[in-house]
């Protein structure tokens, strides 16, 4: 058992913010008013944000100026730090506060946002003079994450800066050789290649890192029918980055991506019957898709293969069928080639993976949980292995009638 690191950190307020997932999940949230010179030292504690703070950019310079320029406001002007720790208890004593953060693991407990706000306040207090008013900064706290669930967090809170990650490498050229493969398309020129690009005036609705994603999901050489690229759904600020660290084997998947993304609209247009189907044939019982959970009356636009549909599903309940199609990619060539035609292979496996999947909503009604559930990956990938295998016998069978009629028709000649 890792040992437990106490910070204790004096505090001008402190206030429990009292949630609905207190009881059921354990989700706990705190707010600390703290000043500039009191902050904990967080240096062991930087794991669970991969980024490192910058102190040069437009950010930084901003910080830096609100914060030894406008001191009185702030506190009202940044957004402070978020910190996820194992427990925190408030103790006040002969008129002075503090709250003690009990930290234990750095892969869970540490800076979940405000890396260049605690870096930059941390410098830039040790600069002050005993004359410089107080400066203060908002200090949130959460406790009760695990591994799987923190990683969501820190995900969101630090949305802005995977935004300029695209932004970056849209600026440095990395997703030309995208372009160029779907440059014909229709749906080219609503594609966000990097922040706030616009159309007319309203935000593009494709964005390049649910591209990425896909091509990850696809992604057969870096992950298995074992070890599925859950990442594709959880986390798409891994999947920039295994984007960067892979650029080579996944260009290779690029003139698959027309397809790829067809097929994601397929999955999503023909999901309900595929379910209703297959949980009669499984059950006896007509499937009620739009029962499930998360499922909402919602049109939605199918980009890719046009039109759209009268419902919007999580995408947890779509990554799993789409990943499973590795098993039909073939990487022995380059550029990667179908084995055989992904649409049919879709249409003959398609309610059979709508069941896989639906048996995970049914018995979690979470659709995180469905997106996370690496059994329910493996499984949809061996539905779409094994009926592969069961269409390469059949060619092959076909091949081998084909070539036994050559050799005989060749025999009957030479005889003639």
């Amino acid at each position: 058992m890792k040992k437990a690191t106490i910070l204790s950190v004096p505090v001008f307020s402190f206030r429990r913010i009292e949630t609905p997932y207190e009881r059921r999940l354990g989700y706990r949230n705190y707010l600390a008013v703290v000043s500039a010179d009191h902050l904990p030292d967080l240096s062991a504690w930087r794991r669970i944000n991969v980024r490192d703070p910058k102190t040069r950019g437009r950010v930084p310079k901003a910080i830096r100026e609100s914060f030894t320029d406008k001191g009185d406001e702030f506190l009202f002007m940044n957004r402070g730090l978020v910190i996820a720790a194992n427990k925190v208890e408030f103790k006040e004593d002969a008129g002075e506060k503090r709250m003690d953060l009990t930290m234990v693991d750095p892969e869970i407990h540490g800076l979940l946002d405000g890396g260049h706000t605690y870096r930059i306040v941390a410098d830039c207090a040790k600069a002050l003079t005993p004359s410089d008013p107080p400066r203060y900064v908002r200090i949130e706290i959460v406790t009760g994450f695990d591994r799987e669930t923190i990683s969501d967090v820190v995900e969101a809170r630090n949305t802005s800066n995977q935004v300029k990650d695209e932004s970056l490498a849209n600026l440095s050229g990395e997703f030309e050789p995208i372009k160029d493969v779907l440059r014909s398309s229709d749906y080219f020129n609503a594609i966000a290649w990097s922040e706030y690009e616009e159309e007319n005036g309203k935000p593009k609705p494709i964005d390049v890192r649910d591209l990425i994603s896909y091509l990850v999901a696809l992604d057969r050489k870096s992950f298995s029918s074992t070890k599925p690229p859950l990442i594709a759904y959880k986390d798409k600020r891994a999947c920039l980055r295994h984007f960067q660290e892979h650029k080579k084997s996944l260009s290779r998947l690029y003139p698959l991506l027309p397809d790829i993304l067809r097929l994601w609209d397929e999955i999503h247009e023909k999901w309900e019957s595929w379910y209703n189907h297959g949980r009669e044939q499984e059950a006896g019982i007509r499937g009620r898709f739009r029962g499930l959970t998360a499922v909402l009356q919602i049109d939605e636009p199918l980009y890719f293969k046009g039109g759209e549909v009268d419902y919007r599903m999580p995408e947890a309940y779509k990554y799993p069928i789409l990943s499973a199609f590795r098993a039909a990619v073939k990487m022995q060539k380059s550029p990667a080639e179908w084995r055989v035609n992904p649409f049919s292979l879709l249409e003959k496996t398609g309610s059979q993976l709508a069941n896989v999947v639906g048996s995970t909503i049914r018995s979690t009604n979470n659709p995180n949980k469905v997106g996370k559930d690496a059994s329910t990956w493996s499984s949809c990938y061996l539905v779409v292995e094994s009926a592969l295998q069961s269409t390469m016998s059949l060619e092959q069978e076909k091949q081998i009638q084909e070539l036994r009629a050559q050799i005989a028709e060749l025999r009957r000649r030479q005889h003639a």
